[in-house]
């Protein structure tokens, strides 16, 4: 059972981002801090909409990759809103974030994993060479040219 709120809970939830149930919501992260409590550090991330309505995540789950480098500051997750208390005002917080998606740093992804971007054939340098045109070829087995898309087989 729903407790029944009062004039004053009513005239607080208004000024908060309090959708009802679970959603799926887009935001910007804004600002974080490391926290400490329980068994290790947590974050305190401030989060923005882009109706520029605020809500807070307090954790260590898998939100908490926002924060790295990797990342843009832009998310998007399902989560559902309750109200609680910062500093002495009411603030709304994302309960249990789920399906994360990241924006992430395309300069800093492409250095540091450049296997998820299309290489051009001529970035490739491998030690096998296709047969017709002399050009490096994907893998050492490979049996079709990346350049002139001839094949061959064994």
């Amino acid at each position: 059972m729903v407790p029944k709120l009062s004039p004053e809970d009513i005239e607080i939830n208004k000024r908060l981002f309090l959708p009802e149930g679970r959603v799926k919501v887009t935001a910007t992260l804004e600002a974080y801090e490391e926290i400490s409590g329980g068994k290790g550090k947590k974050l305190l991330m401030e989060f923005l909409t882009s109706r520029n309505e605020k809500f807070y995540y307090q954790g260590e789950g898998e939100l908490t990759d926002l924060v790295s480098e990797d990342y843009e500051s832009l998310t998007e997750f399902n989560a559902s809103f309750e109200r609680g208390m910062l500093k002495g005002e009411y603030v709304s917080f994302a309960k249990r974030p789920s399906e994360i998606a990241y924006s992430f740093n395309e300069e800093v992804m492409r250095q540091k994993h450049p296997e998820m971007f299309h290489k051009r054939v001529e970035d490739l340098h491998t030690v096998a060479k296709c047969p017709f045109c002399g050009s490096s070829l994907r893998t050492e087995k490979a049996k079709q040219c990346p350049s002139c898309y001839k094949s061959w087989r064994e």
